[in-house]
């Protein structure tokens, strides 16, 4: 990973090199920094309290063990440090979704529930989907939107294996879609077509840890191949592929 590392970095730019006007503005829009809405703060603060939360879960997830091993329970203390993304990578999301003002918006990997915030926040008129395979996990982030009173989000619990493809037949469309589950390619490639077969010319599809390990990162090489894939945006951590016309298909390696 430490190699992949340096390749990105070595190769990644910044809005200076953007001369395509869609690409320049669509990388502002989303790394903008400059406004932090109060829900950043509120989000934030529930993440400090779960990185010092030291009570054990069971873990039965169906994907990828974690970098911290094939454990049987885990603290919450470090699936809150090991298991979610930065905070920066979340407030990426939200601006996506701000943006973006999807009507559906599907997230798999609920994990404690921080980026469903985000998700939920970026536009409240939306509806957000989100899935995970872990049964102890999920308990504790529905009670989290019941607490917060989130009446926008739907948790499925189950092995997104089967309850993906289950409800992908029952929408229309996905139109902003987050995958962060089963870090590994062939899962990673499966829930990517599913989604895009309900995908349009303007949804997004972004992905998390696409470096995590090999078999990610040949998924990540693997989709912003596609034909379908007019956009693909490298921030290491996170990819994200888009479908619109831009007449020249296009990928850039990107700081933030």
């Amino acid at each position: 990973m430490l190699s992949g590392y340096l390749r990105h970095w070595l190769h990644a730019v910044n809005q200076h090199s953007l001369h395509a006007p869609f690409v320049y503005d669509f990388y502002k829009q989303i790394t903008d920094e400059h406004h932090q809405p109060s829900v950043f703060n509120q989000i934030e603060q529930y993440r400090s309290r779960l990185l010092k939360d030291k009570r054990s879960i069971k873990i039965n997830s169906p994907g990828a063990p974690s970098r911290m091993g094939d454990q049987k329970t885990r603290k919450i203390s470090s699936i809150a440090k090991n298991g979610i993304s930065k905070a920066k990578y979340s407030r990426l999301l939200y601006r996506i979704g701000q943006m973006l003002e999807p009507k559906i918006i599907l997230e798999l990997g609920t994990s404690l529930g921080i980026n469903t915030l985000y998700l939920s926040a970026s536009y409240p008129q939306a509806k957000v989907y989100t899935f995970e395979g872990c049964v102890e996990t999920a308990r504790l982030a529905q009670d989290l939107f019941k607490n917060w009173k989130l009446d926008n989000i739907n948790l499925v619990q189950g092995n997104i294996d089967d309850t993906l493809p289950a409800w992908l037949k029952q929408v229309d469309r996905v139109d902003f879609a987050y995958i962060d589950a089963n870090h590994r390619y062939q899962p990673t490639l499966d829930y990517f077509q599913g989604i895009h077969d309900k995908a349009h010319s303007e949804s997004i599809i972004a992905l998390d840890d696409i470096y995590w390990s090999a078999g990610m990162a040949r998924a990540w090489q693997h989709i912003k191949s596609q034909d379908e894939v007019s956009l693909s945006l490298d921030f290491f951590e996170l990819g994200i592929v888009l479908f619109q016309d831009l007449q020249i298909k296009q990928h850039y390696d990107l700081m933030y």
